[in-house]
């Protein structure tokens, strides 16, 4: 039994860093694309579409830090 929730235990840590590094990837290419967007190398001609692309982008970073918290809480209660 302990040897079951031992492995249990390891595949859940595993689900978790991988939530953990998809996350810090969501940023920092969200983050990434503003930046290039902002010094003026990233547009598009369709002035509406570039509007909801760097509203979802600004949106996605704050998001995603978020969720980077949630995972690290919740791999250090994993990891007790």
């Amino acid at each position: 039994m302990k040897r079951f929730l031992a492995a249990m235990k390891r595949e859940e840590i595993k689900e978790l860093t991988c939530k953990l590094v998809s996350n810090i990837m969501l940023v920092v290419l969200a983050g990434d694309l503003l930046y290039l967007y902002f010094v003026g190398a990233w547009y598009d001609p369709i002035a509406a579409i570039e509007v909801v692309e760097v509203i979802a982008l600004i949106g996605l970073v704050p998001w995603g830090l978020i969720r980077i918290v949630k995972a690290v809480r919740e791999t250090r209660r994993w990891a007790k």
